[in-house]
């Protein structure tokens, strides 16, 4: 019995055939803005020619903002959504001004994609300096979420749903950080990070207070003081985000993926779930 008879086979597979001389990055941001055609096509041709780029051949794309992350986003996926282990994907770095660039040739190429960025909090106040995340006021200064979303507070940024950050008709979804529960110093303590590495400290607290994890200080004791003393360290010159990445990637502490990260990879397996059978399919 041959398995290629077309009445046999409940799956056949397809290919689609896209032109590239016929994609033009017409993508609107949320507020309906359009970003210079020219330019765009110009950026996109360059970092193409750059980069060693599989993301015609790609069943999603993962836009990270730099090594950092993906470094880092191997042992997140493993943890969060191993499904996603079996899939081709194509990790971009591509940082927080650039990802939306992308939006156009990857809403063409029909692939979902997921967008892991940082919240960048700024005091408008005070000449858009970086400030944290939780400061009264701040806005993000990230382009591509204002893009997405047509968001720049914070605190507007913070009460957004998942639902709320999927955008292009749900294929593409915009992950960032959110406040973070740390009940080892209070049920009602949160902490806020405004990057990966804040963030990520703020996750696993109880390990690195107990010196398990490490990120080059000890951990203060009221959660005011590791507010800030995080947020410093991470700014400072002598922190090198790279290095940190490679700590807690080969670490043999388990650790926790940021909620926001997990959240993202979740949405992604979601979408790139194949049904199992007729039945499934449904």
């Amino acid at each position: 019995m041959s398995t290629d008879d077309p009445v046999l086979v409940k799956t056949l597979n397809a290919s689609k055939v896209l032109s590239l001389r016929t994609f033009t990055p017409e993508r609107q941001s949320a507020s309906g803005e359009v970003l210079e055609q020219a330019k765009v096509l110009a950026f996109l041709k360059k970092y193409l020619r750059l980069t060693h780029c599989d993301l015609f051949f790609s069943d999603a794309a993962i836009l990270v903002e730099g090594a950092a992350e993906k470094l880092l986003l191997p042992a997140m996926i493993k943890k969060s959504a191993p499904e996603l282990q079996s899939i081709y994907i194509t990790i971009l770095e591509v940082g927080g001004a650039y990802s939306n660039r992308f939006a156009g040739l990857l809403e063409f190429l029909g692939i979902p994609y997921l967008i892991i960025t940082d919240v960048d909090s700024v005091d408008p106040a005070n000449k858009r300096k970086a400030c944290r995340a939780d400061s009264a006021d701040a806005v993000t200064s990230n382009a591509s979420i204002v893009f997405f979303l047509n968001r720049n507070t914070i605190d507007d940024l913070a009460g957004l749903s998942l639902d709320d950050v999927s955008v292009a008709a749900d294929r593409g979804f915009i992950a960032f950080q959110r406040s973070t529960p740390t009940p080892s110093f209070g049920d009602e303590e949160q902490m806020y990070g405004r990057t990966l590495e804040e963030t990520f400290v703020y996750q696993n607290i109880v390990s690195f207070k107990d010196g398990d994890l490490s990120c080059g200080i000890d951990i203060p004791e009221t959660a005011e003081d590791v507010r800030q003393s995080i947020y410093d360290l991470v700014r400072s010159d002598t922190f090198k985000k790279t290095d940190f990445s490679l700590d807690m990637a080969s670490s043999g502490i388990e650790w926790t993926t940021p909620k926001y990260i997990s959240d993202g990879l979740i949405w992604l397996k979601d979408q790139l779930a194949v049904p199992q059978n007729e039945e499934e399919a449904a």
